[in-house]
């Protein structure tokens, strides 16, 4: 049995923020795949790509058939798959990390990662310029610019060829982050930055933006581990986050919230997790005035710098007893969040159970009204 290929992308290649793959229109027209294959096959086939684009590696699928089925869009049914496997899998390699890859996909793929760690190398060399600056007027030693990041892409990583070998041999490629670490003493930057570290984990002098938008994405992956919905991009996440920091928003009041809500999301839809600050759009303004009324009336001490102080809510909810739980449900609701159905049927209806003291104390005596319940005769 021959050795198998190593594997034609880097492991820690992950472009899951990449919603969008570049489709050469002539490439796929004239391929063999077009050609030859049958329309289940061909459609089998397009799935695959799909998946293998937001697998980790990227352009990779795992070597089981129960999961290829399902990629595939047979689901648990192998029987049929196996029928088309052959036409579908047309121009996969196995390689040694027991994973297929697509070579035409692998290009792609190592494109977009390649731009990725471009920005990242450009935001890096802005931060230090920055930094520098003040550095400057300190008479402090100058921090140094990392080195440009060698590219992935290029042509060769379409192939499976005896030459993605080389990294044990011959002189190796100037500064290249790629390579496997062999001798230890590579530049004083990080080579090969994991995504997690790249892009969710904050860094010391991080924009309040970037900071909302890293904080978002770490919460997600832990409230939503493995969610099949992927998030939008960073940089979109940003521009939202902006959005509110520039209407005079601060950092740590925002992030506060943002994660309040996201966890409030995580209990009343545990399999719908946010794609982005656009999914608090009708919530998160108000949310905002509500917190800073909260904290003005309470005499907090501002937050910033350890991520804010939560509202001045102590044990006050308590006194409700059993129904302190939906004391968080009713400001939201107050807020302006829609009320779940997975809470029981909402204020003001009349299969209700919230004591309606509770209700008028927390959404206020106009907003209960509303709903249909008047203070008078309430009792407290």
């Amino acid at each position: 049995m021959s050795e198998l290929p190593e594997p034609l992308v880097p492991a820690e290649v992950d472009i899951r923020e990449y919603r969008f793959m570049m489709l050469d229109v002539n490439r796929l027209r004239d391929s063999r795949l077009a050609r030859n294959s049958k329309g289940e096959e061909f459609r089998a086939a397009v799935l695959l790509w799909c998946a293998a684009w937001h697998q980790v590696p990227a352009a990779s699928l795992p070597d089981d058939d129960s999961e290829l089925a399902g990629f595939a869009g047979f689901g648990r049914v192998i029987k049929e798959w196996m029928k088309v496997k052959a036409g579908a899998m047309s121009g996969w390699v196995l390689c040694s990390d027991n994973r297929w890859y697509h070579p035409v996909v692998a290009e792609r793929a190592l494109e977009a990662w390649d731009s990725i760690r471009m920005q990242e190398w450009k935001r890096e060399c802005d931060r230090i310029r920055k930094e520098n600056t003040g550095r400057k007027e300190r008479n402090e030693p100058l921090l140094e610019i990392p080195q440009r990041p060698a590219p992935l892409s290029g042509g060769k990583a379409g192939r499976v060829p005896t030459e993605r070998r080389r990294v044990s041999g011959g002189k190796p490629a100037e500064n290249p982050p790629n390579e496997t670490e062999q001798n230890g003493t590579e530049s004083k930057i990080e080579p090969k930055p994991q995504p997690q570290d790249s892009f969710v984990r904050v860094r010391e002098g991080d924009p309040d933006k970037v900071v909302v938008a890293k904080r978002f994405l770490a919460l997600r992956d832990e409230l939503w581990p493995g969610a099949g919905r992927l998030a939008a991009p960073r940089m979109t996440i940003e521009t939202e986050a902006l959005a509110y920091l520039t209407d005079g928003a601060p950092a740590a009041v925002l992030w506060e919230v943002i994660d309040s809500l996201m966890r409030d999301r995580k209990d009343r839809d545990p399999a719908a997790p946010p794609g982005s600050l656009a999914a608090f759009k009708l919530s998160l303004p108000g949310k905002l005035k509500q917190y800073q009324r909260t904290k003005d009336g309470a005499g907090n001490v501002e937050g910033a710098g350890h991520g804010g102080s939560r509202p001045a809510q102590p044990n006050s909810d308590d006194k409700w007893g059993p129904w302190a739980k939906v004391a968080p449900r009713l400001r939201s609701f107050g807020a302006g969040d829609e009320w779940s159905a997975a809470w029981g049927p909402p204020p003001g209806h009349q299969r209700c159970q919230i004591p309606k003291a509770m209700i008028v104390e927390i959404l206020g005596i106009e907003h209960a009204a509303r709903i249909g319940i008047a203070a008078e005769g309430v009792a407290s």
